[in-house]
């Protein structure tokens, strides 16, 4: 269901649900395995110190075949990843957009290695400045002066929106 709440900035906007999946197919993936098969240390949601469940999906292609000078054809069998979901659109309105493929390309496992990177894209979103710049949308800042940016220190963890940015590292207790 989407336009329940109006945009930031504004004081009114389409209240009413709308089911924008209603009348198409759409497709999932289930699968039912016992809860303490989740936990990192097998204990079970109430029982553990780390009840976070993380999941996420990747897409691979075949890597090309290179032609040598000679004629020569070399196909490597090895798949690479191009994409990746983990907590949707994420790379459509987080990622900037130069650094789209490359974050398509790593796994979520090396998230905390990039961490400042992310940061960054989380705390203070190109697409956020873009709106701003282009349309007039407001981004919160108590700063007047930045009215498009928001109030991120970059090496600052506690700046910005810090509680959205932990979100994306640790998930929701």
């Amino acid at each position: 269901l989407r336009g329940q709440d109006a945009p930031i900035g504004y004081t009114s906007g389409n209240n009413k649900p709308v089911d924008s999946v209603s009348a198409f197919n759409v497709h999932s993936l289930v699968i039912e395995v016992p809860i303490s098969h989740v936990t990192k240390d097998n204990l079970g949601p109430t029982a553990t110190d780390e009840p976070v469940i993380g999941t996420w999906a990747g897409t691979r292609r075949p890597t090309t075949t290179v032609l040598a000078a000679d004629g020569e054809a070399t196909e490597q069998v090895t798949y690479k990843q191009v994409s990746r979901l983990g907590m949707p659109l994420v790379n459509e309105v987080v990622i900037p957009m130069g650094l789209k493929d490359t974050f398509n390309a790593i796994p979520p496992s090396t998230d905390l290695d990039v961490y400042g990177l992310l940061q960054q894209s989380v705390e203070d979103p190109e697409l956020a400045t873009l709106l701003c710049a282009l349309y007039g949308v407001p981004v919160p800042n108590p700063d007047p002066g930045k009215a498009c940016h928001t109030q991120f220190t970059a090496g600052t963890p506690a700046s910005g929106r810090a509680d959205i940015f932990s979100i994306f590292i640790t998930g929701i207790k």
